[in-house]
Formats: C-alpha cells, sequence, structure tokens
C-alpha cells in the first residue's frame, strides 16, 4: 500500500512541476507583448506538487507487515532487536525501513547423493532430500542481524550432510532404509546441529524427507546371494523333511502290516491249540477202543513166532466181537 502512495504522489508532484514549469514559461512570454496586460503566473499547479510530496512522505510513515511474516526495523542502517509483528506499522520517514522475514515453512530440496554408512559400515547413500523448516519469529531480527545470506544459507547442505550420515551411521543395517526411523533420527540430529549454530528457538525443523535411499550396488549383491541360499536352503529342508515323512510312513505301514500278519497267525495257533486242547479232553479208553473197531478190516494180524494174539484183538474190540457171526 505504502508503494502505492509513494507512486501516486511522485506522480501528482511530477505533474504539480511540470504545471508550474509550463504555465510559468506561458505568463512570461506574455508578458513580453505590449499589448497584453502584465500578469503572474497561476499558483495552482504548485497545489499538485505540494500534495504529491505529502503523499510520498506519507507513503514512508508506515509499512504493512502481511501475514506470516515479520518486519525487522532499521534505523540508518542499524537493526533494531525487536521484530515487527504483521499489520501496520510505523517508521520515520527516509530515516528508518522495515524488511520482510518471512516465517512460513519453508522447503529446501538437496538432490546430490549423500554417502553414509551404517552400524556395521554397511555402506548406504540417500539422495533427493527435502527439510521443512521454519524461522521462529521472535528471532527474525537476530537473524536477519547475524546470519549472512539468511535467504539461501541458512540450512546449507553442509550441515544436513552432517546429521544424515550420523543418522544412518546410528542405526542397523536391517532398520536403517526404514523411512520413519532414519527421518526422525536425521530431523532430531539436525535440530540439534541448527540449536548448537543459531540458538534454541531461532529455526525449527519441521521434518526430513528421504526420496531415494538405498544400499551400494556390491551389499545388494551380497543380499541377493544371501536370499537365494537361504531359499535353497529351505527348499532343501524341506524334501528332507518330506523324505523322512515318507520313511517313516513306510516304516509304520510295514510295521502295521507285520502286526496285522503276526495277529493273523496268533488267532490262527490259539485255534489250533484250543482244537487240540478239545480233542485231547475229549479222548477216552472207550473212544480208543472204538476208533481202533472202526478202523479193523475184519482180518487177524499175522505174526511169526509163539503165541495167538487174536484174543487180544478180539478183547481190545470188545465181548461182541468174540461172538461168531450166525
Amino acid at each position: 500500500m505504502n508503494t502505492l502512495i509513494m507512486m501516486t504522489g511522485l506522480a501528482l508532484a511530477a505533474l504539480g512541476v511540470a504545471l508550474t514549469a509550463l504555465l510559468g514559461v506561458r505568463t512570461a512570454r506574455d508578458n513580453r507583448r505590449a499589448d497584453v496586460p502584465k500578469r503572474k503566473a497561476p499558483r495552482w499547479p504548485l497545489v499538485f506538487a505540494a500534495l504529491g510530496l505529502a503523499c510520498v512522505v506519507a507513503g514512508n510513515c508506515f509499512t504493512v507487515v502481511p501475514t506470516g511474516y515479520t518486519g525487522v526495523r532499521t534505523t540508518f542502517g542499524l537493526i533494531d532487536q525487536e521484530s515487527c509483528m504483521p499489520g501496520f506499522n510505523f517508521v520515520t520517514p527516509f530515516v528508518q525501513n522495515i524488511s520482510l522475514v518471512n516465517n512460513k515453512q519453508q522447503d529446501i530440496r538437496f538432490t546430490d547423493k549423500i554417502w553414509s554408512e551404517t552400524k556395521e559400515q554397511t555402506v548406504v547413500y540417500m539422495e533427493n532430500v527435502t527439510v521443512t523448516y521454519q524461522i521462529v519469529p521472535e528471532a527474525s531480527a537476530w537473524i536477519y542481524a547475524n546470519v549472512e545470506n539468511w535467504v539461501e544459507e541458512l540450512v546449507d547442505v553442509d550441515i544436513v550432510s552432517s546429521a544424515l550420515k550420523s543418522a544412518a551411521r546410528a542405526l542397523s543395517a536391517d532398520i536403517v532404509t526404514d523411512r520413519s526411523v532414519i527421518e526422525t533420527e536425521a530431523r532430531d540430529l539436525l535440530q540439534a546441529a541448527l540449536d548448537g549454530k543459531y540458538g534454541d528457538n531461532r529455526v525449527v525443523i519441521k521434518g526430513v524427507i528421504i526420496n531415494n535411499m538405498d544400499f551400494d550396488e556390491s551389499y545388494n549383491q551380497a543380499i541377493a546371494q544371501k536370499s537365494q541360499a537361504i531359499q535353497e536352503q529351505q527348499e532343501q529342508a524341506i524334501r528332507n523333511q518330506t523324505n523322512i515323512d515318507k520313511a517313516r510312513a513306510e516304516a509304520e505301514a510295514e510295521r502295521e502290516r507285520a502286526q496285522g500278519l503276526a495277529d493273523a497267525e496268533l488267532i490262527q495257533a490259539e485255534a489250533k491249540a484250543k482244537a487240540n486242547e478239545i480233542i485231547s479232553n475229549s479222548i477216552t479208553e472207550a473212544t480208543q477202543r472204538q476208533d481202533a473197531i472202526d478202523k479193523w478190516n475184519g482180518e487177524l494180524p499175522r505174526y511169526t513166532g509163539g503165541g495167538d494174539v487174536s484174543f487180544g484183538i478180539l478183547d481190545a474190540a470188545g465181548p461182541s466181537a468174540a461172538q461168531p457171526a450166525g
């Protein structure tokens, strides 16, 4: 706004000066003529010039600081340590000036690779890193007075690289590429570094984003070979276990088959023994004599030597066998 007022004032002042000069020349020329009464040059163009100068002075009496910014007041180059808050701020014309400091969240990007190593000294790199930071409003005047080229180099690549490398070295290889871990660690280390450089609560790190992070190619190859070896080992273990299970199943089947045969033989033997026991218990002297009679063909045995055995047979056959037929 003050710029517009000053531009308007300069335009009015220039117009007033131009009209004053033009009318003054015209009046002087007319006064040299004998047939024209002499008169003075009009004063009203000076009103434009005075109004224009007043606008220029008024435009230098204040500065409007927009939202999201703070102002740093300087008096003949001397910086006021108190920051000007957003809004309407008065200044002494042509003596004081207010410069703006951006207090919004700002992003700074680093596209180059930043190399580091893990706790186990495994090489790793980070690239396309974005750092989001914010200048604390109350610290604007201090930053303006003490940090050279603060617009471009307040958060420079060296301090960011140092924080990222330290964060990687504090982590092991199995978690270093976890963005939620490495980015949080890097943010905390970067905040500590900036606090040590500029003082506490002057520059706040809002976040660190690592868009790409990976290990050195040789490490990736080693990981791939290890993964392949583990996979092959697991597959072999599965095959071995399958063979073991198959052998166990076959052995169990053979055991059950042998047990079945043994049980069958036992049952058969027990049945045979039971039959023999029944037969043995059923044999008496009478049954033996009857068996002999049933098997006799009616002929007497013939022996060489003395003695007649017919009576023994007849006796064995019983009294009925001794009776003559008839």
